[in-house]
C-alpha cells in the first residue's frame, strides 16, 4: 500500500517524465541549450537554494520537536553548504540577492514555502517541502 508520499510520489510520475522532455532538460542532455540561458537558469537555482535555506533555518528556528529539530538542523547545514559554494562559484553576493530577477514558478514556489514556515507546524513544513527534496535525488 504504501504510505501517502508514496501515493503521491507514483501520481506525479506523469508529470516528472514531462519535465524530462522539457527544452531545458532536452537541450542540457544535447548540448543545444544557448550558454545564457544555461547561466540564468543556474543563478535562479542559486538564489532558490538560498531561499530554501532561509525557510528551513526558520522552520528549525521555530520547532520544539527534538528530532524533527535535529532534521532541519542536518537540512539547514546542507542548504548553507548548497547556496554558499554556488554563490561563490557564481559570483553572487548574498547581500543583494533582490537583484535576480526570478521566474514566476519559482517565486511561487518560495513564496508557498515562505508561508510553510512562517504559519504551518513543523511536520506540516517538512512534508511541504518532502517532494522538493526527493526531486533532487530522482
Amino acid at each position: 500500500m504504501g504510505t501517502n508520499f508514496d501515493n503521491l510520489w507514483m501520481f506525479s510520475y506523469e508529470k516528472r517524465l514531462q519535465a524530462l522532455e522539457t527544452t531545458f532538460v532536452q537541450g542540457v542532455k544535447d548540448g543545444s541549450l544557448d550558454p545564457v540561458v544555461f547561466g540564468g537558469f543556474v543563478i535562479q537555482d542559486c538564489v532558490f537554494l538560498y531561499e530554501e535555506y532561509r525557510c528551513i533555518k526558520s522552520a528549525m528556528d521555530k520547532a520544539t520537536d527534538g528530532q524533527m529539530k535535529a532534521c532541519l538542523k542536518k537540512l539547514t547545514q546542507r542548504y548553507e553548504g548548497y547556496y554558499v559554494d554556488a554563490f561563490e562559484k557564481w559570483h553572487i553576493n548574498p547581500n543583494n540577492t533582490s537583484s535576480v530577477q526570478l521566474d514566476e514558478a519559482c517565486q511561487e514556489y518560495i513564496s508557498y514555502i515562505q508561508n510553510a514556515a512562517d504559519n504551518m507546524a513543523t511536520i506540516d513544513f517538512l512534508l511541504s517541502i518532502a517532494p522538493c527534496l526527493s526531486l533532487w535525488s530522482w
